[in-house]
């Protein structure tokens, strides 16, 4: 993220609290995109990006009940859907346990 950050030149200094602002609204926004939807909930009125990225390592790093409870809800929920390939079956399950 940290890279992305600098090749959109989020990472420059601004002076003006709106321009400010602005930059974080659209960073955050950007990260949010990528967000699943089961996280969403937790971070979506987040407009300061340090405090976004602040709650999605405490939702991700921590090795909590509730989190490995998410990881096997959402082994348990994974299928196979005909007519996709076995790779992208296999990424998303590998991306699953990782």
């Amino acid at each position: 993220m940290e890279d992305f950050l600098y090749v959109k030149i989020f990472y420059k200094p601004v002076f003006g609290d709106e321009e400010w602002n602005l930059l974080h609204r659209q960073v955050c926004e950007y990260i949010i995109m990528w967000i699943d939807d089961n996280v969403l909930n937790h971070i979506i009125r987040e407009t300061d990006t340090r405090a976004l990225w602040i709650t999605l390592e405490q939702l991700y790093a921590r090795k909590t009940r509730n989190n490995k409870m998410f990881l096997i809800n959402q082994l348990l929920a994974l299928k196979y859907i005909d007519g996709t390939s076995m790779t992208d079956h296999l990424n998303n399950f590998q991306g699953i346990m990782n």
